[in-house]
């Protein structure tokens, strides 16, 4: 059953290193789980606030936080992707992790939903760091990565890290290619 969510709102997270903005949308109804939808390398764009939006009209709290919160721009152009690459090379899993599990805390602590009723999906740099959260070891329900370039190589790859393999156990979809080239 869908319901009419015709705007999120921003709220405010703390985390290790300071305040993250989140954009959130509840439901009609009191929701059951949650979502923890993790940005593209521009951003909580428009896109990821409607993926966010359609979440809350499906029942689910969604909670979109802006992992570019130590940055002096949090969104980007989609045309600035030397900018968006070199923001997102700033951010490895000692940043991920916390932000993350600050996001996760907030849900819990405003609407009662724990760890293992939320899912992280991911877009693009958001596929990665939904996966390296994974790693953490962290109870979820679930993790879906979209096209989530740098797992398996390059300077934040996690597939080495030894939770690994849970990680693994919890990702309900990847789509897209660990190696970067395209597979058939």
């Amino acid at each position: 059953m869908t319901t009419a969510i015709e705007h999120g709102t921003w709220i405010d997270i703390e985390t290790p290193d300071g305040t993250m903005r989140a954009y959130t949308c509840n439901p009609a109804a009191r929701p059951a789980a949650a979502v923890v939808v993790l940005q593209e390398a521009f951003g909580v764009t428009d896109y990821v606030q409607d993926v966010t939006r359609r979440l809350a009209r499906e029942g689910y709290l969604a909670v979109a936080p802006d992992l570019f919160h130590r940055e002096e721009r949090q969104r980007l152009d989609y045309d600035d992707t030397a900018t968006a690459m070199a923001t997102i090379g700033r951010l490895g899993p000692d940043q991920i992790i916390p932000d993350v599990r600050a996001a996760i805390g907030e849900v819990e602590r405003r609407h009662g939903i724990g760890c293992g009723s939320v899912a992280l999906p991911g877009f693009c740099f958001g596929g990665r760091a939904a996966f390296t959260a994974a790693t953490a070891g962290d109870p979820l329900a679930g993790t879906v990565v979209f096209y989530g370039r740098g797992i398996a190589s390059g300077p934040w790859a996690v597939l080495n890290r030894h939770v690994a393999d849970a990680a693994w156990a919890k990702t309900l979809c990847f789509l897209g290619s660990v190696t970067g080239r395209r597979e058939r």
